[in-house]
C-alpha cells in the first residue's frame, strides 16, 4: 500500500515539477538582458566617462523601444571605476562574478583595462574598450575587441601634423606616467625619430601636480625644442601644462591627445590655448569629429539632435562610440540568436555591424578595428575647432 501511495504521490508531484521548471525557463527568457559597463563616473575625467555610458543608454533604449532583442529588454550594469587601475581589479571581479552579464563594455582608460581584463578574460566575456593602448591587442585576450584607434595611429598623428605643418624637428615630449600617455608619446617619439627628427626630451609627471615650472623651464630654456607633446587623460593636467608653457613665453606648437578634447581642459588652459598662428596653436588628436556644424558628417549630426533631445544638451566627447558599442553588442545578440558568448564573439570576429561613426565595424585578428577615424584638433576663441581628418 505504502508503495502505490508513494507510486501515486510522485505521480501528482511530476506535473508539478514540470510545470514550476517551465515557469523559471520563461522567466528567464523575459528577464533583460544585462550588459556590464565600467569607466570614469568620479574623478577627473567623469565626464568623458558619463557622455559615454549615455550613448549606451540611448542605444538600448531605441532597441527596447522596438521590442528589445530576442525578445528581452536590454540594460547596462554600470560601475565606476573612476579610471583608476586600483579599483579596476575589484570592479572586473564584480562583472566577472555576475552570471547575468552577457557582455562588458569597459574599461574606458587603458591602465584600467590592463588591471582588468585579465579578470575578465577568464571569464570569456565579450569586451569592448576603448582603450587605446597598443599592448591591449597585444595579449592574446580573445574575448576583447577595440572598436577605436589605438595608439600606433594617435602617437603618430600629432607629431606628424606638426612636422608638416611647421616643419618642426626637435620635440620635448611629456606623459603622465600611466599606461594611455606612455603609449601615445612612445609611438611618438619612434615617430619623429624615423622621420630623422630628434626627441631633445622624454619623461613623465604627476598629472595631479598643479606646477610644472621645473621641468618646463628646463625644456624651453635649454632644449630649443620646435614643439612640446603633452599626453595625459586628464583634462585639468593638459590645461595647466599649456598655461604655464606660455607663461614661460614659449611661442611654438604644443601637441596634446584625445585626454585634452574636454571642456575642462579649456577652463584649466582658460586664454593660454587658443590659437594665434599656425605655429603658436595647440593641436591634439580625437577619435570623433564635431557633433555639429557644417563640418560635422550627416549621421554624426542626427545621432547628435537624438542625443540632444533625450539629454537636453550636445554630446561633446566619447557619446557617440557609446551609441555604436551599445548597437554593436546589441546587434552581435540578435545576429547570433542567443545570449551565448562564444556565439557572440564568433559572429563579431566574422561579421561587420554598421555605426554611425564608422559605416562598417569590422575587426582584424588580434580585435583592433579596422579604418577607424582619427581627427586632429585645435582651440579657437575657448571651443575646439578640427583642423583635418588623419590620414597615414
Amino acid at each position: 500500500m505504502r508503495s502505490c501511495l508513494k507510486s501515486r504521490g510522485l505521480w501528482v508531484l511530476a506535473p508539478l515539477l514540470l510545470i514550476v521548471a517551465m515557469a523559471l525557463s520563461a522567466s528567464a527568457q523575459q528577464a533583460p538582458i544585462q550588459i556590464a559597463w565600467s569607466g570614469p563616473l568620479t574623478g577627473d575625467v567623469a565626464q568623458l566617462g558619463q557622455g559615454y555610458l549615455n550613448g549606451i543608454k540611448l542605444a538600448f533604449d531605441e532597441w527596447n523601444a522596438k521590442g528589445g532583442v530576442l525578445g528581452r529588454k536590454l540594460t547596462v550594469a554600470p560601475e565606476d571605476d573612476a579610471c583608476d587601475p586600483k579599483q579596476a581589479g575589484t570592479v572586473a571581479t564584480k562583472i566577472a562574478d555576475d552570471p547575468k552579464n552577457v557582455a562588458f563594455i569597459g574599461h574606458f582608460c587603458s591602465g584600467t583595462t590592463m588591471a582588468g581584463a585579465p579578470i575578465i578574460t577568464k571569464t570569456n566575456l565579450p569586451m569592448l574598450t576603448l582603450s587605446s593602448n597598443p599592448k591591449i591587442t597585444q595579449q592574446g585576450w580573445k574575448n576583447l575587441l577595440r572598436p577605436v584607434a589605438n595608439d600606433n595611429v594617435q602617437g603618430k598623428a600629432g607629431v606628424a601634423f606638426v612636422m608638416k605643418k611647421v616643419g618642426a624637428k626637435k620635440f620635448a615630449m611629456l606623459n603622465d606616467k600611466q599606461a594611455f600617455g606612455q603609449g601615445v608619446t612612445e609611438v611618438a617619439k619612434a615617430t619623429v625619430e624615423k622621420a630623422g627628427g630628434s626627441v631633445t626630451s622624454y619623461g613623465g609627471v604627476e598629472p595631479k601636480d598643479v606646477d610644472y615650472s621645473a621641468v618646463l623651464t628646463k625644456i624651453i630654456k635649454t632644449e630649443n625644442a620646435d614643439a612640446i607633446l603633452y599626453c595625459t587623460n586628464f583634462n585639468t593636467s593638459a590645461g595647466l601644462m599649456v598655461k604655464q608653457i606660455r607663461q614661460l613665453g614659449y611661442k611654438k606648437p604644443v601637441i596634446g591627445c584625445d585626454g585634452w578634447f574636454d571642456p575642462g581642459m579649456v577652463k584649466a588652459a582658460g586664454t593660454a590655448a587658443n590659437q594665434v598662428s599656425d605655429a603658436e596653436s595647440v593641436y591634439f588628436t580625437f577619435q570623433a569629429p564635431p557633433y555639429v556644424g557644417a563640418e560635422a558628417p550627416d549621421p554624426v549630426k542626427q545621432f547628435a539632435a537624438k542625443y540632444k533631445a533625450k539629454y537636453g544638451s550636445d554630446p561633446n566627447g566619447y557619446e557617440v562610440y557609446g551609441y555604436d558599442i551599445g548597437n554593436i553588442v546589441a546587434s552581435a545578440i540578435q545576429k547570433a540568436g542567443s545570449t551565448d558568448k562564444q556565439k557572440i564573439l564568433d559572429l563579431l570576429h566574422k561579421q561587420g555591424i554598421p555605426g554611425v561613426l564608422i559605416p562598417e565595424y569590422k575587426f582584424d585578428e588580434n580585435g583592433d578595428v579596422i579604418n577607424a577615424p582619427l581627427y586632429i584638433y585645435t582651440i579657437d576663441k575657448g571651443a575646439f575647432k578640427l583642423v583635418e581628418q588623419y590620414k597615414e
